[in-house]
């Protein structure tokens, strides 16, 4: 919750003097660590753990560049074996969207069109990302998504995060988004312990 909101960013000792306040007088309790309390205290501030659907929208858009990738990344994949090289990686390939590429597209099965397309913030955001093995990803390539998982021996849509039954052509891109986006939020929440302005 904290990588996510980047509440240490600055003015790190005041804020790690005010939650070492809070965690001693949790200790007595017997509710255990004092999450709830904390989220309370720090409610209001540039300091909030506050996750509405708001801010876990904002953070499906976060792209492929961004600092923070890694991380919402990192704990949607909880079960990888991080002592290996890991790439950030689109599931349908960003030379897919170039322009030369979507000119030979024949047909955008989608309400939005080719400009849902051409949009880098759903092409290059969480929802068309995962982490792969680096010698994987390096064989991946810009093979077609629906193309390259039929050839992966024991990978499933479910273990890159794919609803199943989730349409993999490059013509249901849109919908394809929709549907991980709202599996993600979902995963998102639940780890965060989603919550919103009445409390935690």
């Amino acid at each position: 919750m904290s990588l996510l909101k980047g509440v240490f960013g600055g003015q790190g000792d005041a804020l790690l003097t005010n939650l070492r306040k809070i965690i001693r007088s949790g200790l007595s309790s017997t509710v255990g660590f004092p999450l709830d309390e904390i989220v309370i205290d720090y409610r209001g501030t540039a300091k909030d753990l506050i996750f509405d659907d708001d801010f876990i929208d904002r953070l499906l858009k976060t792209q492929k560049d961004d600092s923070s990738c890694f991380s919402i990344l990192a704990l949607l994949f909880p079960d990888l074996d991080f002592t290996q090289s890991l790439d950030i990686d689109h599931l349908h390939p960003s030379a897919s969207f170039r322009k030369k590429r979507l000119d030979l597209h024949v047909g955008f099965g989608n309400p939005g069109g080719r400009p849902f397309y051409e949009n880098i913030e759903n092409w290059n955001g969480i929802a068309n990302l995962h982490l792969l093995n680096s010698s994987k990803n390096k064989s991946k390539q810009d093979e077609p998504l629906n193309q390259w998982l039929a050839k992966q021996n024991g990978t499933k849509e479910e273990d890159l995060l794919i609803p199943t039954g989730t349409d993999l052509s490059f013509g249901a891109f849109e919908s394809f988004i929709d549907s991980r986006a709202a599996f993600l939020k979902q995963m998102l929440g639940s780890l965060v312990g989603k919550n919103d302005a009445d409390g935690p």
